[in-house]
């Protein structure tokens, strides 16, 4: 192997470590923060400490795939786009394929903790309203069933198991992955909509100016970042 990393693939690997790095820091001041000024950690604060934990360790596992098989990469989609994955030897880079299957799992792990930090932190702030928590909770159960789904359908993806990382091609044995990374990356971009207007309600009833209330607004859409 040469080691050589496409273009394409060494600015993906930049740019999630930038925003892995960037994500990783602002949890770090606003747990610091809270510590610092002795306001007692909550559920939204836990949530997305583990979401970060599991971010980081989804990225090591990434890295440490790409360490031990920098080829990888190129290699796997030079054959998808030559049409060639159902000759293709994917024996020299099992390793590769056994990791990016545990992170394809860990990522629906990493994306619900998020949300459900995201919710808690709406029910610490907006209690009062009981139409709104009750707006939460069914929230925080669809959010757990589309994690129970994504993660049963992944880990089910072939059968036997050991299809995930042998082959490329074998419709006989697998879903289409392809199919169902599109309807759930769907779905989640329709749970992120709700999760995000959520609030609107409650400031639009705030005793604020209007320019305020924007502001407030602003704060809670960058949560969509």
């Amino acid at each position: 192997m040469s080691g050589v990393r496409t273009p394409e693939g060494t600015g993906t690997t930049a740019a999630s470590g930038v925003v892995t790095g960037l994500a990783t820091l602002c949890v770090a001041l606003r747990s610091y923060t809270r510590v610092r000024t002795k306001v007692q950690l909550s559920w939204d604060d836990w949530f997305i400490l583990v979401g970060v934990l599991l971010m980081l360790l989804t990225a090591g596992l990434l890295v440490w795939g790409l360490s031990v098989d920098p080829d990888a990469e190129h290699v796997l989609q030079e054959a998808i786009d030559h049409r060639s994955t159902a000759t293709f030897d994917t024996g020299p880079h099992t390793t590769y394929l056994k990791l990016s299957f545990i992170c394809s799992i860990l990522y629906f792990s990493v994306v619900t903790t998020i949300k459900c930090s995201i919710l808690f932190m709406y029910h610490r702030i907006f209690a009062i309203n009981p139409t709104f928590r009750q707006q939460i909770l069914a929230m925080g159960v669809v959010v757990v069933l589309f994690w129970l789904a994504t993660t049963t359908t992944t880990l089910l993806n072939c059968r036997p198991l050991k299809y995930s990382w042998i082959g490329l091609s074998l419709k006989e044995h697998c879903i289409n992955y392809n199919i169902f990374w599109m309807v759930t990356g769907a779905v989640e971009v329709a749970i992120d909509t709700v999760i995000l207007s959520l609030p609107v309600r409650m400031v639009l009833g705030l005793q604020l100016s209007r320019s305020a209330k924007a502001s407030v607004m602003f704060i809670f859409l960058l949560g969509g970042l």
